[in-house]
């Protein structure tokens, strides 16, 4: 059950709270409302409230928002301004007491330096530092940017594993694999480096799962596969001019004129290394399965291969090879292990944290040690209140810390969480959509959304409002719905016009014909946007909204910006503009 937040004062303090709030509806301004509530109603002083957000620099953007509000109020309550802002306006009507009012947003400006309006990040080296008896932590542990010890125990893992590999053909294979985990992280030539970055979600998400099964036995499992080979190699050497006479002359579908083909394949593939040659699409024309099968047979024929060894051996090396992405999933898990358990080691030797270790330790304390419940009376005792700015950034660790201090069902606490979902789903700065949805399952009182945009004009919010409104689930996910925008500020209804007619917030041009090359519809892209701008700035008849004048004006070159997806395309851009005489800069 959702409902629309009319009004910051609509908002009751429940043990849990959720605001989905749509890009530029007011986040920031919602919470800063919220602290000025805290402050007036729940008679909380500024060291309080535990206010997170997810970058140092929205903190700082948070407190300066805050900060000023505070001596806004003060000035308001005072008499000594006036203002037209709606919340501050309520604010004004419900305060009965101005004198107690004034004294209490005083003290919180004096003492807002022991404010606590910081990253998740920053919260929980705090809390380590602070409490590091009852967090099990070190007293004196530094917190580096890098993972030191992650780099050193993947070069140790990687010396040890080369070494016991290098002597044996199966010790090959599972070295090749290896590599190949790297190349795939884009590194050449192979190096650990490469190697940890290619794990690296696993050590930044403890909570994520390795696709694929595991094997009991991958040196068995390999030495199977080799010997197999082996007999293949030497029943095709005995056997290859019969089968190639074989599948010249036979009545199988499609067979006969693909044969010497085939031969050629199986020559060279019997001849490769097992690694990366392990299957090929050929393979199933040489199982007698196949070959002996009728349905494969033309309409008409009769003739099939007669049998020898070499199909036989085929089915069997077909069948025990369809498990060898298993020996890819255990070496992948057993490096992840092995140099998890040795980078652990590392981290108690010199007790220092990397910002993601700052999470899990708080995490671990919170609720497997033995203070854990004593930790958590703590923090709910010191910060009686969070608000959780951007929570679609979340992850499962971070959630937990949240859930285990502020329990769905106390009375006495309150988590307020706001952010918006549509956007976990890009796992920006590692967030989890599904920790956002887990935290919505767990909430027993209603969820608020934020609808009106005051950012954006009136066009581009009807437009993107039916873009994402053209499905029910238009994110695949029922859980992750879309709440239509409605407009802010009347002023934002007409930001555009073309003789004097309000035009669409968003157009699509579309290149003909749809099939041509990439370069040519980069080259129409960047020609077609050099012919719209210059259209923009040489015809009277389209106009802009001026802020600052708060009337319709020309287009000018500095209200115009250009997206693009890579570098090369900003520089084509400003290439072609330079030629129309108009100057651009690029921004990253």
């Amino acid at each position: 059950m959702s409902r629309k937040l009319e009004s910051i004062y609509d908002l009751q303090w429940d043990a849990r709270t959720i605001i989905e709030a749509n890009a530029g509806t007011g986040k920031t301004y919602t919470i800063v409302g919220l602290f000025l509530r805290l402050l007036l109603e729940k008679d909380l002083k500024v060291d309080e409230i535990l206010v997170v957000t997810f970058t140092n620099k929205a903190a700082s953007e948070l407190r300066e928002r805050i900060l000023e509000s505070l001596r806004k109020t003060k000035l308001l309550l005072n008499n000594e301004i006036e203002t037209d802002d709606a919340f501050l306006s309520e604010l004004l009507e419900k305060t009965g007491d101005r004198e107690k009012a004034v004294k209490t947003i005083s003290q919180a400006i004096l003492n807002f330096d022991d404010s606590l309006i910081s990253t998740i990040h920053g919260f929980c080296q705090k809390v380590l530092k602070e409490e590091a008896l009852l967090a099990g932590s070190s007293f004196d542990a530094e917190i580096s940017r890098e993972d030191n010890q992650l780099e050193e125990a993947t070069e140790d893992f990687w010396r040890e594993f080369v070494a016991e590999n290098s002597d044996s053909e199966i010790g090959q294979y599972k070295l090749e694999t290896l590599y190949s985990f790297k190349r795939k992280a884009g590194y050449t030539p192979v190096h650990p480096e490469s190697l940890k970055i290619f794990l690296n979600d696993l050590f930044k998400k403890p909570y994520a799962e390795i696709e694929g099964e595991v094997m009991e036995d991958v040196d068995g499992y390999l030495s199977e596969v080799i010997s197999l080979r082996e007999k293949m190699k030497a029943s095709w050497e005995e056997n290859r001019d019969f089968v190639r006479e074989e599948f010249l002359n036979n009545d199988l579908s499609r067979f006969s004129q693909y044969a010497e083909g085939r031969i050629l394949k199986m020559d060279n593939f019997l001849d490769s290394p097992l690694h990366g040659n392990e299957v090929i699409d050929q393979l199933k024309y040489f199982k007698w399965s196949y070959v002996d099968d009728d349905s494969n047979l033309t309409s008409k024929g009769t003739k099939k291969p007669g049998f020898c060894e070499f199909f036989g051996l085929i089915d069997k090396y077909s069948e025990l090879i369809s498990d060898i992405d298993k020996v890819k999933t255990t070496i992948l898990f057993e490096s992840y292990q092995r140099i998890n358990k040795r980078r652990i080691q590392l981290k108690l030797d010199t007790e220092t944290y990397s910002y993601d270790d700052l999470l899990i330790k708080l995490r671990d304390a919170l609720t497997v040690r033995s203070n854990a419940d004593s930790l958590a009376r703590k923090l709910r005792k010191r910060y009686s209140v969070a608000l959780v700015d951007e929570f679609q950034d979340t992850d499962p660790i971070q959630y937990e810390i949240f859930d285990k201090i502020y329990p769905a069902t106390s009375v006495c606490t309150s988590l307020l969480m706001i952010g918006d979902p549509k956007q976990a789903i890009y796992t920006f700065r590692g967030a989890d959509v599904y920790a956002y949805l887990k935290a919505k399952d767990d909430l027993q009182g209603e969820v608020y959304t934020l609808q009106d945009n005051y950012r954006s004009s009136e066009g581009l919010i009807d437009g993107v409002n039916a873009l994402f409104g053209f499905s029910d689930d238009p994110f695949l996910d029922e859980q992750i719905g879309y709440n239509r925008s409605g407009v802010g500020l009347d002023h934002l209804k007409q930001q555009y016009l073309i003789n004097g007619e309000s035009v669409p917030g968003i157009h699509f041009t579309v290149y003909e014909p749809f099939q041509t090359s990439k370069d040519d519809l980069r080259k129409y892209s960047v020609n077609q946007s050099v012919r719209e701008i210059c259209e923009m700035l040489e015809h009277k008849s389209i106009q802009i909204f001026d802020e600052d004048s708060k009337d319709m004006r020309r287009v000018k070159p500095g209200d115009i910006a250009i997206l693009v997806s890579k570098n090369r395309d900003a520089e084509m851009i400003k290439r072609e503009l330079k030629k129309v005489g108009l100057s651009a800069v690029t921004y990253s």
